[in-house]
């Protein structure tokens, strides 16, 4: 999976909705073709789309069989988000061909891949995704247009940085986790470790008068948007924690990724996520820096 999608890429995608991580068992739906303020986007159309989550690390299909009709009620997928991860023998990883490589006799081809992944059927396009993330992580629903491996996973390489420094390294926690004993000084005492970063935490103003004022759903629905755009900014330049409550906590390898980070995310709430007289949805935003 590519840790930043490419512009190509994005242009295939048809839903695409965060979902918080939760311990308390509840689930989350997310709807497509029933119409009013609740839907993400207009039914599916038939066909069979890419449906992945690079954070949760799942990988299938998703089949509709027909286009729906006006007397259609919409269909419940239920989306546990355990049973579509991606097992040791389906996502393993495995020697596959460059972008443009004709030659795949040396690893496994995208088909070989592609065979192993779950399909999800639907009769017809209005779904209602009843998502319940039990992996302890939060995820993304997101639904593209089945194209090539190529477009959907790998990032060209006039996308991609010239080089990873090495506080980008660092601050890769599983690298943290499994290199933090390595010494990489002439001090024999001198271990591995971030000596400094960049924490950013979001809260939503008055969010329980927020609820009280429009109602459970359209309040979630409004904080489900303000992730949507926190989320699209903050990956850009860093990476989300985690979701606690309608807060977000990300972190960053510079105050200056963090600062624009925020500026993209604040200028889109304003525009995007609004109350119902018209008034931008108010967030409260720290930024902290120093050692971790």
């Amino acid at each position: 999976f590519a840790c930043t999608p490419s512009a190509e890429s994005m242009e295939k995608t048809v839903i695409f909705a965060a979902v918080p991580a939760t311990a308390t068992g509840s689930g989350f739906r997310y709807s497509v073709g029933i119409g009013g303020e609740k839907e993400l986007r207009p039914a599916l159309d038939p066909g069979r789309y890419r449906m992945h989550c690079p954070v949760a690390r799942t990988d299938n299909f998703l089949v509709v069989q027909r286009k729906a009709t006006d007397e259609d009620e919409p269909y419940r997928l239920d989306l546990r988000v355990s049973n579509v991860v991606c097992d040791a023998q389906t996502c393993s990883p495995l020697p596959r061909p460059e972008r443009g490589d004709t030659d795949d006799t040396d690893g496994a081809t995208d088909a070989e891949y592609r065979s192993r992944l779950k399909t999800l059927t639907v009769p017809h396009g209005k779904i209602h995704f009843d998502v319940l993330p039990d992996t302890n992580s939060f995820f993304v629903l997101w639904v593209q247009e089945d194209a090539d491996d190529d477009v959907l996973m790998r990032l060209p390489e006039e996308e991609r940085e010239s080089y990873t420094k090495a506080s980008s390294v660092i601050h890769n926690p599983v690298f943290n986790e499994f290199f933090a004993d390595q010494v990489v000084s002439s001090q024999p005492d001198a271990l591995l470790s971030i000596q400094n970063v960049v924490l950013v935490f979001t809260d939503v103003v008055g969010s329980t008068d927020l609820y009280a004022f429009m109602g459970d759903g359209p309040a979630l629905q409004l904080i489900r948007k303000h992730f949507k755009v926190l989320f699209g900014a903050f990956t850009k330049r860093g990476r989300v924690v985690k979701t606690m409550g309608d807060a977000v906590m990300a972190s960053f390898t510079s105050g200056r990724a963090a600062m624009n980070a925020v500026a993209d995310a604040l200028v889109v709430v304003a525009q995007e996520c609004k109350l119902p007289d018209g008034t931008p949805l108010q967030i409260r935003i720290g930024i902290h820096s120093g050692p971790a």
